[in-house]
């Protein structure tokens, strides 16, 4: 989710599409195809145009795998993007995790004495 662009395509480009369409020419089977199935996710707008153009052999499993790395890339690129936003100030993520720490001791504390006073537990302000 966080590789680059470059390192996504990489991957795509190596994974295994339809292992019965050895040729361009000949027609697929988008529905047994890894990349095929994977742009129902990425790219759901063009799945109806790439599943027919497999079957057709209008378009080759590198296009597609093409086309899925770009997709891939897109849809992550916001997360890439906030975590160096992120990474470039980690003086927030610590002061996030100090104030969520605070406030989780305080919801804590609060169910504590709640237990404590409802099994009997709590101890008085009188008790010394």
């Amino acid at each position: 989710m966080l590789d680059s662009p470059e390192q996504i395509r990489k991957t795509v480009m190596s994974m295994v599409t339809d292992v019965e369409r050895p040729r361009r020419s000949d027609p697929g089977h988008p529905e047994r195809c890894n990349v095929c199935t994977l742009h129902s996710f990425f790219s759901p707008d063009r799945l109806a145009e790439i599943w027919q153009g497999e079957r057709e052999a209008r378009t080759g499993c590198v296009e597609v795998k093409r086309w899925l790395a770009e997709a891939i890339a897109d849809h992550f690129a916001p997360m890439r993007e906030r975590r160096a936003e992120l990474a470039a100030q980690p003086h927030l993520v610590d002061d996030v995790l100090s104030d969520g720490a605070r406030r989780a001791r305080v919801a804590a504390r609060e169910t504590l004495d709640m237990a404590r006073e409802a099994c009997g537990l709590a101890v008085s302000s009188t008790a010394v």
